[in-house]
């Protein structure tokens, strides 16, 4: 299961954060085994106005790691809330993979999927479930 957010946060695999733990409880609930944990923008902050000061707040690989992750992953879960309007990055990634997104966790931009939408958080990292 690979679940998109916003922009990094400092959890991973050994330190988790409220996040982190929630994403496992969907995993578990959605019958996925694992997750990725993946954002929109590379640039790793907790704080949004921070990663939308940066220069390149994209990062020269992000779009790379999405497309593969998006590719292997059995489930995409598309949960970046608020803030996937900056850059466009929101519009572009739903126009591009809308057809691979199972479900939608988002608060602005929603692609249209057969499933509820509703709102979530952030986090980082393969993680067991």
């Amino acid at each position: 299961m690979q679940v998109i957010g916003l922009n990094p946060s400092t959890a991973n695999e050994e330190t988790r954060n409220r996040t982190v733990t929630r994403i496992q409880k969907w995993g578990r609930a959605f019958g996925s085994s694992a997750f990725c944990m993946t954002k929109l923008f590379a640039f790793q902050s907790t704080h949004t106005d921070v990663m939308r000061a940066a220069d390149t707040p994209i990062g020269p690989k992000n779009e790379r790691w999405l497309d593969t992750t998006t590719q292997s992953a059995g489930q995409v879960i598309a949960a970046w809330e608020n803030g996937g309007e900056f850059l466009r990055r929101a519009q572009f990634f739903v126009a591009t993979k809308e057809g691979n997104i199972s479900r939608c966790f988002t608060v602005s931009v929603r692609p249209r999927t057969n499933r509820q939408s509703t709102r979530s958080p952030v986090g980082s990292t393969w993680c067991q479930l």
